[in-house]
């Protein structure tokens, strides 16, 4: 018996030296389970609530490691660090700007297309229908058949002046003296309307631009129902224009020999490309002329701008009357073998190197 409770005294003993002593994880957990953590109650067996003070960590404990701090030194930028970033973001707000950049140059450029192939379609329709337009003239029954040639041609070349102007002189001109003849043409009506429109509101600055509007709103205004406000300025005088993408003027030249090396459907060819109003070829070296209009496109260069008015980088003759003033406005025997609309449309090279960044009419893939 007395060996007996030698045996369980010494039991104990380990018991409480295994509770109150060894490794601090064996301390730790028997403190948990004198607070009654995961004991039940043998009665109804339902597990005591733990005390939540008991279930906070210690942090003097040297099991836990300590949380890192927040002001520690590794939580900052060091210089290096930051201007790494800023270089970065530097170059990726370049590329995106120069991206940027290139898309609405070429919204420009396709609006600008867009806008010349609309007055294309006008203006063209316009131009074909002199083919078998009828002309107010009685040709002398002494005429020869090359006279009555020849005075149909002319005729039909001074209406085109008067009803699809490219200059002021176009407008404010009388008719020409028709060849063979002592009578001029009578004046159209349309002529009329232009004469009252120019000489009540008289302008000389950008009179190429504002001669194509006053064609189109006034000699088929139905046609301006195709075209966005967006695409229309108004200058300070009350004339309106056409504006390509960036807002500058659109240009209108009703003859322009000179650009034909570098059109892709005019060509200085009167053999095998003559002009097609003269069926009799008459006119030896007339060949097929197709209006031009054009933008000066993106190229800042290929204009320059004196006393308020542009002149391009096209030699577009700001004094160019068709009638002749000097001999009674006797209308010239061609347009494009001599004449001063010989060099009418032709590059100048004082305002850049040439008109390669245009935008015009007579390159196909801009039609």
């Amino acid at each position: 018996m007395k060996s007996c409770q030698l045996s369980v005294v010494s039991c104990q003993r380990t018991f409480s030296r295994r509770r109150h002593g060894g490794d601090p994880f064996s301390r730790r957990v028997h403190a948990a389970r004198d607070a009654g953590f995961g004991t039940r109650d043998s009665g109804l067996g339902v597990r005591q609530i733990p005390n939540p003070k008991s279930q906070i960590p210690n942090l003097k404990s040297p099991v836990l490691s300590p949380l890192p701090s927040p002001l520690s030194p590794r939580s900052a930028f060091t210089l290096v660090e930051m201007l790494v970033v800023v270089t970065i973001i530097g170059i990726l707000s370049a590329m995106a700007f120069g991206a940027l950049q290139m898309a609405r140059e070429t919204a420009r450029e396709m609006a600008t297309k867009a806008t010349i192939a609309k007055l294309n379609n006008v203006i063209m329709r316009r131009y074909e229908s002199y083919r078998t337009r009828r002309v107010p003239i009685r040709i002398p029954t002494v005429a020869t058949p090359r006279q009555a040639a020849e005075i149909r041609l002319a005729a039909i070349r001074d209406l085109m002046r008067m009803e699809m102007p490219e200059r002021w002189n176009d407008v404010s001109d009388a008719p020409g003296i028709l060849p063979h003849l002592v009578v001029p043409l009578s004046q159209p009506a349309l002529h009329l309307l232009y004469q009252a429109k120019y000489t009540s509101t008289p302008n000389e600055n950008y009179s190429h631009a504002k001669c194509l509007f006053m064609i189109i709103s006034m000699g088929s205004p139905e046609a301006m129902e195709q075209f966005h406000q967006s695409e229309i300025a108004t200058d300070t005088d009350g004339w309106q224009y056409f504006v390509d993408g960036w807002g500058r003027p659109i240009y209108f030249l009703r003859w322009a020999p000179g650009w034909s090396p570098y059109s892709d459907i005019q060509f200085s060819d009167a053999t095998n490309h003559h002009d097609p109003f003269d069926t009799r070829r008459v006119d030896d070296g007339g060949y097929a002329l197709f209006p031009l209009i054009f933008s000066f496109g993106k190229d800042t260069n290929s204009a320059a701008f004196v006393g308020g008015g542009i002149f391009g980088n096209l030699n577009m003759g700001e004094d160019v009357h068709f009638p002749d003033s000097n001999n009674g406005y006797l209308l010239p025997d061609t347009i494009c073998g001599s004449g001063p609309y010989v060099t009418i449309g032709e590059p100048d090279p004082t305002y850049g190197a040439g008109a390669t960044g245009n935008i015009t009419n007579h390159h196909i893939e801009q039609r």
